[in-house]
Formats: C-alpha cells, sequence, structure tokens
C-alpha cells in the first residue's frame, strides 16, 4: 500500500514522498481531533478528514489515468500521420498538446538517453499508471516498432481503441449509476435510518443495548462488503483497503453524528 500511494504521490506531481504524506496526514488528523475535543464533539469525527483526504487523492489519480486512457486514440491516430521511425520520436512529438499524456511525455524526454531507455521508461511509465489498457497500448507500440510497421499498426490501434473507449464509456455510466446508488444506501442512507430508529425506540423507554452494541459490527462488515463489490466492479483491487477504510469512517461517522442530534 506504501509503494501504491508514492506511485499515486509522484504521477499527481505532490512533492512529498509517501512517508512525508503519511506523517502531514497523521498530523492533520491529530489536530482536527484536539479541535473536536476542544469544543466538545467526539475526537472520532476527525477520521472524516483522513477519510476525505484518502478518497480525493484516489479521485484525482483516477481521473489524471483516465485522461491519459482518453487521450490515447487521439494521440495514435495523430503520431501514425508524422514520419516516424523510432520510440523517441512516438514520445517527443506527444510533448504538447495532449494534456496528461503529455506531461508523462515530458518527464520521458526530460531524462533522455538512448532509444533503448525510451523503451525502457515507456514501459515503466505504462506500469506506473496501473492501468490495464495504457499497459496494452504501450506493449503493442513497442511491437509496431519493433516490425517496422508503426504508422500502419498505430492507426489500426488507434481506431480499435476509439471503438473500445465509446463501448466503455456506454457500460461505465450504466455501471456506475448502480455503483454509487450502492455506495450512498450503504455509507449513508442505512446508518442514517438505524440512527433514527435507534433515537425514536430509546425514546419510548425500550432496551435495545445489546442491538445497539451489535450496529457498529454491522456497519462495518456492510463496509466491507461493499467496498469488495465497488472494487471488484472497478477493477481497483489494490484500492480496497482505502473504499474499506473510507466507507467505515463515513458509515461510522453518519451513525453516530445521527445519534448526537
Amino acid at each position: 500500500m506504501i509503494r501504491d500511494l508514492e506511485r499515486k504521490l509522484y504521477n499527481l506531481d505532490i512533492p512529498l514522498s509517501s512517508d512525508q504524506f503519511l506523517l502531514l496526514l497523521l498530523l492533520t488528523t491529530f489536530v482536527s481531533a484536539m479541535l473536536l475535543y476542544i469544543i466538545d464533539i467526539s475526537p472520532v469525527y476527525s477520521l472524516v478528514v483522513l477519510a476525505i483526504v484518502l478518497s480525493a487523492l484516489e479521485y484525482m489519480h483516477n481521473m489524471y489515468v483516465r485522461q491519459i486512457e482518453d487521450s490515447l486514440p487521439r494521440y495514435l491516430h495523430y503520431v501514425s500521420t508524422l514520419p516516424l521511425a523510432t520510440v523517441s520520436q512516438f514520445v517527443k512529438y506527444g510533448r504538447e498538446g495532449f494534456g496528461a499524456l503529455s506531461r508523462e511525455f515530458k518527464r520521458i524526454v526530460e531524462a533522455g538517453g538512448e532509444e533503448k531507455d525510451y523503451r525502457r521508461m515507456l514501459r515503466g511509465m505504462a506500469e506506473r499508471l496501473g492501468s490495464p489498457l495504457i499497459e496494452r497500448v504501450i506493449k503493442s507500440v513497442l511491437i509496431a516498432f519493433e516490425y517496422g510497421k508503426q504508422k500502419e499498426l498505430l492507426k489500426g490501434l488507434a481506431e480499435e481503441l476509439y471503438f473500445v473507449r465509446e463501448i466503455e464509456q456506454e457500460k461505465s455510466a450504466s455501471v456506475s449509476l448502480h455503483r454509487y446508488s450502492l455506495i450512498v444506501t450503504s455509507f449513508l442512507v442505512i446508518p442514517f435510518i438505524l440512527a433514527n430508529v435507534v433515537s425514536m425506540v430509546n425514546e419510548l423507554g425500550t432496551d435495545i443495548s445489546e442491538i445497539e452494541q451489535v450496529i457498529p459490527y454491522y456497519l462495518v462488515v456492510l463496509s466491507l462488503i461493499t467496498a469488495s463489490y465497488v472494487g471488484v466492479h472497478s477493477g481497483n483491487y489494490k484500492n480496497l483497503p482505502v473504499y474499506f477504510v473510507v466507507g467505515t469512517v463515513i458509515s461510522l461517522g453518519v451513525y453516530y453524528t445521527t445519534l448526537t442530534w
């Protein structure tokens, strides 16, 4: 998980190591807990800060990778119309005009080196971004150069990607709606309803202390199930722990906050 965090910080140009980022995050959480304690609110809610920061980092990285994936078909089509003999040319042509993809190419050009170094850095870029689509495209690009049919193969690859991205976007639109509905229900609606039911029953004078003790564990298990579903269907298996922690914090936060109203 630390290595994954280091990779995301580097991709997003955040000038912090994973250790520095975690230390800053812990300090921020600690300060938030102290401030909440001073104003007579449970310091446990400071974990919401932790959840927000981790969620924001995950969201920004996913958007960064998505921008590169969206730029690839257009760039491959563009570069296939230019004089193209080497991998270094393939990289240098993309230094401007293609957003996040151009940022990655600039990094490679600034590092410089021989032709074999450009191949190595392209493979490293694809692995670092953690996108199966980008890894497949870079692998196909390098194979195209090995066979000397780069212009024809890159144009064909661009057309294939346009088609694949269109299908993925249609599929993502329908799946995302279902996924977000599940997230909202599991992390917000259910904890809110449970807290209100507990409050109403307590007002009636009924003893449900044993049930109240079980509810937090139920919410943790529900968060685990939801996080697993979201991780599997989004393809981000490495982020399952983050989804689980963030979901648990939000779920318990909503539950206990609603109880104290």
